[in-house]
């Protein structure tokens, strides 16, 4: 009971340099009405001055269009980049939240030993207009982190040059599908990677 205080006492500080390490801003793509948990955002990670490098990634996290794994796919992430120098800028961007249909389970799984059974190995198994529409709003969302990342370059100090993608999982189709469709200078990655594995 003696130690119940100091506990609580670094509990609440080591909370508090955390929360005080990021910065969260909302995106323009989505609906102010949302509910903010809801709303596209990037979350930001800055190493320390001193170490930075002047490269940043946006990661784009997996979770089969329908949640976030923001703790495996950003946190522990942002931290192994910072570590590096790096500057982590974690993507919150649009989710499928139509309903599921009957008998279908998430994640998909799908033996993919065989190459026929390759188009069946997808992240958006719906395939109807709700489902193919959010990956587009998600290619939309991480185009503007990119240029959102271009645009507090300095303030953050970010090389404009170094900026790219690292998608997991889901995450990597939205890196790819905004990667494909950039059209603006400022919304093109320098780089963009894809990966299933988890820290």
């Amino acid at each position: 009971m003696k130690y119940m205080k100091p506990l609580m006492f670094f509990c609440m500080l080591f909370v508090s340099i955390t929360l005080s390490a990021q910065n969260q801003y909302f995106l323009p793509t989505g609906d102010v009405s949302s509910n903010e948990k809801d709303r596209p955002a990037i979350e930001v990670y800055l190493p320390k001055e001193e170490q930075t490098n002047g490269c940043a990634i946006v990661l784009c996290p997996g979770g089969a269009m329908r949640w976030l794994s923001w703790e495996s796919d950003v946190v522990k992430m942002a931290e192994f980049l910072n570590e590096h120098g790096i500057a982590a800028i974690g993507l919150r961007y649009h989710l499928n939240k139509s309903q599921m249909p009957q008998g279908m389970k998430m994640p998909p799984t799908v033996d993919v030993t065989h190459p026929e059974q390759f188009p069946q190995a997808d992240a958006n198994p719906m395939h109807d207009p709700t489902g193919d529409s959010i990956i587009g709003l998600a290619a939309l969302d991480a185009k503007t982190a990119i240029r959102m990342v271009r645009e507090h370059a300095d303030e953050w100090h970010i090389n404009k040059d170094k900026i790219g993608f690292l998608g997991f999982s889901a995450g990597g189709g939205v890196a790819i599908a905004a990667t494909m469709s950039a059209e603006e200078a400022k919304s093109v990655p320098t780089f963009s990677a894809r990966t299933s594995a988890r820290l």
